[in-house]
């Protein structure tokens, strides 16, 4: 028998292990050099599926850092109010005031729709984040360091204004805040209503004249923190104390700002149409369905007696925000008594109480900070937008009557 026969029946025999044959030795050579292209497919296929197990975990992980981080800055602001109280007789900031509100004239803006203008928001807002970094002083006494209006439009401003307009302060950013418009915000906040570039009557900004950060991301409750335009105005001194707070661990005083750019554009008579980001909020409506202004004299109803304000029920605010007019945009019902502001709505509409995977974080009255969703804010049994309207002679908030809106045919 020859050779080849001899290897030929080796190869036929069953179990043989001590014999390669040339394609067993091709095959372990190829098995050396790599995977197969199948393999390498296979391989492939379960780093995507795993990836898109992890990707919306650590997407998840992330916001959460991000919304500890806004928890934080909101445990910081309510650290700078109580010290603010605490130096200041108890007494907290107004949300905003206008910074000519002495009367002066608006010499800089002759030939312009604001001429001749005073005690206006034409020269900007002295805000409350200015007054407690210690920018600025407001709601006692005149602010100091206000320069005439006719240095507004200057293209060299003195370094009061460089200190308070616009100025840096990561504390009033949000880092989950995104804004719709990103002229008039960026991530983190919005900008001031009178920003770099921004429009006043016919002239355009060569500089932000806003003491307030260059992005802000919270807003003052107005029980609390009322917009205060004139200082000096007797029928506008409605100041709140801090100790006049009747349950301070279940109150809010500040809140998220809401990153949709429609629900805080507004328009007045002295000031034109602008982005509100110096406005506070509030959760409350009058019995008759006005919406509260957050101060002043707008706490008088259509007849000019004082409102009786009641809770606001989380259904309405939800039906309120989703509202469209015929072409699909964004509307938001005017209901208050003011005949030079044509856009206003409930002002809860201006805060984020979603941003957080459908939660807020809020500052309360004593300091402490949490985040919530919008319903645990309005149980009326713990209604945590206030017991009382401090700023408006501290008038008891009462339980919802009745249904504030009934639904439309613009109604989703």
């Amino acid at each position: 028998m020859g050779k080849s026969e001899n290897v030929k029946l080796v190869e036929q025999a069953p179990n043989s292990q001590w014999l390669l044959t040339e394609e067993k030795e091709n095959r372990m050579e190829r098995r050396k050099n790599g995977f197969t292209l199948v393999e390498l497919l296979v391989v492939i296929t379960v780093i995507v599926i795993l990836a898109g197990m992890l990707m919306p975990a650590l997407g998840r992980a992330r916001e959460s850092a991000r919304g500890v981080s806004c928890l934080n800055n909101s445990k910081q602001m309510g650290t700078y109010l109580m010290m603010h109280a605490a130096g200041n007789n108890d007494m907290l900031p107004s949300s905003y005031t206008y910074r000519n509100y002495g009367g002066e004239t608006d010499a800089a803006y002759a030939g312009t729709s604001a001429a001749g203008a005073t005690g206006t928001s034409n020269d900007g807002y002295i805000h409350w984040s200015a007054v407690v970094t210690g920018r600025e002083t407001t709601g006692r006494g005149s602010p100091t360091g206000v320069p005439t209006n006719a240095t507004i439009l200057q293209a060299s401003i003195d370094e009061t204004i460089k200190k308070n307009a616009g100025f840096k302060a990561d504390v009033f950013k949000c880092p989950s805040f995104n804004p719709s418009n990103t002229k008039m915000g960026e991530a983190g906040g919005w900008k001031p209503t009178r920003y770099k570039g921004s429009a006043v009557g016919t002239v355009t900004l060569p500089h932000t004249i806003d003491y307030q950060p260059e992005a802000m991301a919270y807003t003052a409750n107005a029980i609390f923190m009322p917009r205060r335009k004139n200082l000096e105005n007797e029928a506008h001194s409605n100041l709140v104390r801090l100790g006049m707070s009747v349950a301070p661990e279940s109150e809010i005083l500040i809140a998220e700002y809401t990153d949709n750019a429609a629900r805080i554009m507004g328009h007045s008579a002295g000031g034109g149409p602008a982005m509100k980001s110096h406005r506070p909020t509030n959760a409350l409506g009058g019995l008759g369905g006005e919406a509260w202004l957050g101060g002043e004299k707008s706490y008088l109803n259509s007849s000019g007696d004082p409102m009786d304000f009641e809770m606001l029920s989380y259904d309405d605010i939800i039906r309120e925000s989703q509202r469209k007019d015929a072409s699909g945009n964004p509307l938001f019902t005017k209901r208050d008594n003011s005949s030079t502001e044509d856009d206003l709505q409930y002002h809860i509409l201006y805060t984020g109480w979603d941003r957080h995977a459908g939660r807020s974080n809020y500052t309360f009255a004593d300091g402490h900070a949490a985040m919530l969703t919008l319903k645990e804010t309005m149980d009326p049994d713990d209604y945590l937008w206030g017991k009382r309207v401090y700023a408006a002679g501290g008038q008891e908030i009462k339980p919802k009557a009745k249904a504030i809106r009934t639904p439309s045919s613009t109604t989703p």
